[in-house]
């Protein structure tokens, strides 16, 4: 499930940094343009989101009046079997809520943060699913198991771990941390130095240009 959402999100990603423009307006400077052209794709892919729940509702709704005969001579729905409208409300759903997790958590710099939410979220709306197939399993089978709960606690097993793996200040983190500090006095450093240079080159230079005058 992990690999599957990283893969989700890579592509949404990399439609982030695809190197399309668009066409040059009065009103942005050049150097906005790459973010400009970024904003316009992340309109985009919200206003999938929003197609796709559209189409998701439209859809099913035709189904549930389909599955229920309205249309001819409608039918009473007596039975959980009956209702096969309850599938793709279902499993589409899960489909759904994997595409609005990736354009919610579009905002989040932190992939690993990102991908952590994401699947858990999945994992909760898959289990869910697994609720309704045991519920519906027990009926056909007319048995009173509750197999759904084995799967609860592994999923939330996963999560705790894939949780610990996230969150945790590791050593290298810890030492990715050190790196940046340092490499940030470097800089600091370095930014003096060229300006003290400078500042000598700028007086060598008054200096020739006095020296000249006078002459």
């Amino acid at each position: 499930m992990s690999s599957i959402i990283r893969r989700l999100v890579k592509e949404v990603n990399k439609s982030e940094d695809d190197e399309s423009s668009i066409e040059e307006e009065e009103d942005i400077p050049i150097e906005h343009l790459e973010l400009a052209e970024i904003a316009r794709k992340r309109v985009l892919i919200k206003s999938t989101l929003k197609s796709h729940t559209i189409i998701y509702l439209l859809t099913n709704t035709l189904l549930i009046l389909i599955n229920l005969n309205v249309f001819e001579d409608p039918i009473p729905i007596n039975e959980i079997t009956d209702f096969w409208a309850a599938w793709p409300i279902l499993i589409w759903g899960v489909g759904l809520i994997a595409h609005a997790m990736i354009v919610i958590t579009m905002n989040i710099n932190d992939y690993d943060k990102r991908v952590f939410l994401i699947t858990t979220v999945m994992n909760i709306a898959i289990g869910g699913l697994l609720v309704y197939i045991n519920y519906l399993t027990n009926y056909l089978i007319d048995i009173n198991s509750k197999w759904w709960i084995y799967v609860f606690t592994f999923l939330g097993f996963f999560i705790t771990v894939h949780a610990w793996v996230v969150f945790r200040d590791s050593d290298k983190t810890k030492l990715e941390k050190k790196i940046r500090k340092e490499f940030e006095k470097l800089r600091e450093i370095e930014a003096k130095k060229t300006m003290e240079e400078e500042e000598v080159r700028k007086t060598v230079s008054d200096s020739n240009y006095s020296v000249n005058d006078k002459d």
